[in-house]
C-alpha cells in the first residue's frame, strides 16, 4: 500500500503542480493579449503621431513659404512708398522753385507794364527814340532760361518714366516737342 499511496501522492501533487502551472499559464496568456493589444494601439498612435509630424512639417514648409513672398513683398512695397516720398519731395522742392520763378516772372512783369505805362505816359503814344522791349521776347528769353537750368536741352524731347507697378517692367511714354515750324 505504500506504493500506491506514494503513487497516489504524487499524483495529487502532480494535479496541483498542474493546475498551478495551468492557471499561471492563464495569467500569462492573459497579459500577453493585454500588452500585445497594447502594442497594437502604441503603434496605431506612433503612425498617427507620425502623419500628423508630416502634415505638420508641410504646413510649417508652406508657411515659410508665404512668410519668404509676403516679407518679399512688403520689401517691394517698402521701396515703392520710399520712391513715392522721394518723388513727392522732389516735387515739392520743384514746386517751391517754381513759386520763386513765379515770383520773379510776376516781378519782371509788373517791371514791364510799369516800363510801358512810362512809355504811354507823355504822349499816348509809343516814344521811338527810347529803347523798346518786346514782352514776348523776354518771356522767350526766360523759358530758354528755364530749359537749360532744368537739364535738358531746348527744343529736344522729353521722356516720361512709368512704372506699372511689377518690377522689371518699364514703360517709356515719349512727348514730341513742337517744332518752330508749326
Amino acid at each position: 500500500m505504500n506504493k500506491e499511496r506514494i503513487k497516489t501522492l504524487a499524483l495529487a501533487l502532480f494535479l496541483i503542480f498542474s493546475g498551478f502551472a495551468l492557471f499561471g499559464y492563464t495569467g500569462w496568456l492573459k497579459t500577453r493579449s493585454l500588452l500585445q493589444s497594447d502594442l497594437q494601439k502604441t503603434r496605431e498612435e506612433v503612425l498617427s503621431l507620425t502623419k500628423e509630424k508630416q502634415n505638420l512639417l508641410q504646413e510649417l514648409g508652406k508657411e515659410k513659404v508665404s512668410n519668404k513672398n509676403l516679407t518679399e513683398k512688403n520689401a517691394r512695397l517698402k521701396a515703392y512708398v520710399k520712391a513715392g516720398r522721394d518723388r513727392l519731395r522732389r516735387l515739392f522742392r520743384e514746386k517751391s522753385g517754381m513759386q520763386d520763378e513765379l515770383k520773379a516772372v510776376k516781378a519782371q512783369n509788373e517791371a514791364l507794364v510799369t516800363i510801358q505805362k512810362s512809355i504811354y505816359a507823355g504822349s499816348g503814344q509809343p516814344s521811338s527814340s527810347g529803347p523798346r522791349i518786346n514782352p514776348q521776347k523776354v518771356l522767350k528769353e526766360k523759358q530758354s532760361v528755364k530749359n537749360s537750368n532744368s537739364g535738358v536741352p531746348a527744343g529736344e524731347n522729353r521722356g516720361f518714366l512709368v512704372k506699372d507697378g511689377q518690377s522689371g517692367k518699364v514703360k517709356i511714354e515719349v512727348l514730341p516737342v513742337k517744332s518752330k515750324e508749326e
